[in-house]
């Protein structure tokens, strides 16, 4: 039987719906959606949430329209910062992590992070140290999602050292912009603090 909760999520950005099908990788968009189908959909919200399928049905009203239309890039890295036992940890997760992405795409993310456990071996790396050792390796690895990838293997060492961090995927529409970023004791890191101003949470991880 087909599972809503296994394979989509819903956001609301303006007056569009956005859905993601996990399952396939797919983003599909229904423009100008009138507000008494929205006012349907936020009568049933709290059921929404509890099953997973929204973060929110929040509209998001910002008219930056220039808004992400650059090439997302990390930070510089801080070379004298870096630590070459954690560089190696980083690029073997960074290798694995892409692997399991290129295969089973935000599926294969899901079922990942949901799995993986805090190690007491890693407690001695700060999320500082990890955020520079995955700044210096960025730069040389092509991806064909840079802010999705990086997001990915940012929470997967950030679990590993401290158990904590939510991977989250924003959209907006018209031109249509998916980014993905990374969350820390409620903060963004690494990324624009604004993120959820300006774009709509369509997925949690």
């Amino acid at each position: 039987m087909f599972n809503m909760t296994h394979y989509l999520r819903f956001s609301i950005y303006k007056n569009d719906l956005v859905v993601i099908d996990i399952n396939n990788d797919e983003f599909f968009i229904m423009n100008d959606i009138n507000h008494e189908n929205i006012n349907r959909l936020t009568d049933i919200e709290e059921e929404l949430l509890a099953a997973g399928l929204i973060q929110s049905l929040t509209p998001i009203s910002d008219n930056n329209e220039n808004f992400y239309d650059e090439r997302w890039l990390p930070r510089k890295a801080e070379l004298h910062r870096i630590n070459p036992f954690l560089l190696l940890k980083a690029y073997s997760i960074f290798l694995k992590c892409k692997k399991n992405l290129d295969r089973n795409g935000y599926y294969g993310i899901i079922y990942n992070l949901n799995n993986i456990k805090k190690n007491d071996r890693w407690d001695k790396y700060s999320p500082e140290d990890i955020i520079n050792c995955l700044n210096f390796i960025m730069p040389f690895i092509h991806c064909e999602n840079p802010c999705l990838i990086y997001s990915y293997v940012l929470v997967t060492m950030l679990r590993k050292a401290t158990g904590k961090g939510t991977l989250v995927v924003g959209v907006r529409t018209r031109p249509f912009i998916s980014h993905a970023w990374v969350e820390f004791d409620g903060e963004i890191i690494s990324d624009n603090v604004y993120l959820r101003d300006k774009l709509s949470v369509i997925m949690e991880v």
